[in-house]
């Protein structure tokens, strides 16, 4: 008795765990297919950035610049300019208004390329000072000790670009993160609201 008891309650309870499963895989399995070309991949991304990673290791360490402080800021700068030229820009096309939209355009592409000439520089010398400081403080990799050589730890390459995006799905009842997902970083806002649209049906 005690035998087919305990087999009856086996069944049920494999029955009612795999029914619990199926609308999770079911849901996984849509989900994936949704976000799978949009996907963002780490190991694509690093594997993408060896060839800089090992230009500057074999020269990036003889180049140098006195006016080092000045060219990260100019940039900053420009980073700050582009953002507000780009909110005048919607301003102008979501409301309307009046300005003089050609001309804010052509400083915006003009700044873009000033930034874009730039950027490799800043990376280069913001990387630097990182090294720098990791080792006035001592911080190398534990394997130099046995190969003779010191170098930085973690492995460091700094890159200034936009993050990934975030999906994040919840249930529509409570606040709670069932998934994140990373999406590429040059997604457009249509895209975008396109995958969130076609993961809430």
């Amino acid at each position: 008795m005690r035998i087919r008891l305990f087999a009856a309650m086996s069944l049920l309870l494999v029955s009612l765990l795999g029914a619990g499963c199926t609308p999770d895989r079911d849901f996984d399995s849509r989900l994936g297919s949704i976000v799978k070309p949009y996907r963002f991949s780490i190991v694509k991304w690093e594997f993408k950035t060896i060839p800089s990673e090992a230009k500057q290791w074999l020269f990036g360490k003889h180049e140098r610049n006195d006016d080092q402080t000045d060219i990260v800021a100019e940039y900053f700068l420009l980073v700050e300019r582009i953002k507000s030229l780009e909110s005048e820009i919607t301003t102008i096309n979501a409301d309307n208004e009046q300005g003089d939209l050609a001309s804010i355009e052509a400083e915006l592409n003009r700044l873009q390329e000033q930034r874009m000439a730039l950027a490799g520089k800043v990376e280069r010398i913001i990387t630097r000072q990182i090294k720098e400081a990791l080792a006035q403080e001592g911080i190398f990799n534990p394997v130099d000790k046995h190969i003779g050589l010191k170098g930085s730890f973690p492995p460091l390459d700094f890159r200034l670009e936009k993050p990934p995006h975030l999906l994040v799905i919840s249930p529509r009842d409570r606040i709670e993160s069932m998934r994140e997902i990373t999406l590429q970083q040059n997604l457009g806002l249509e895209e975008m609201e396109s995958i969130e649209a076609r993961v809430d049906k």
